[in-house]
């Protein structure tokens, strides 16, 4: 593992990132989605869950990922 950050959803919930390699595995909550594209793996594991946020449009989580995705990738 090359690095690891956490933070939190739009609405709360617990979000890990690790980077391995080229590519980064997220957790938020019971589900992870791994990609080469931080952002992609990031909406993969919140819309994991249908019963998410995420999934009723009550934040632009598109652009919440792509915020913490430029964050993340500036940092490491």
């Amino acid at each position: 593992m090359d690095g690891e950050w956490h933070s939190s959803t739009p609405d709360g919930r617990d979000v890990v990132i690790q980077r391995r390699g080229r590519e980064w595995l997220v957790w938020c909550g019971g589900w992870h989605a791994l990609s080469l594209n931080l952002d992609v793996a990031l909406m993969g594991a919140m819309r994991g869950d249908s019963g998410s946020a995420a999934h009723r449009d009550e934040a632009d989580y598109p652009a919440w990922a792509r915020a913490l995705a430029d964050k993340i990738k500036s940092a490491a």
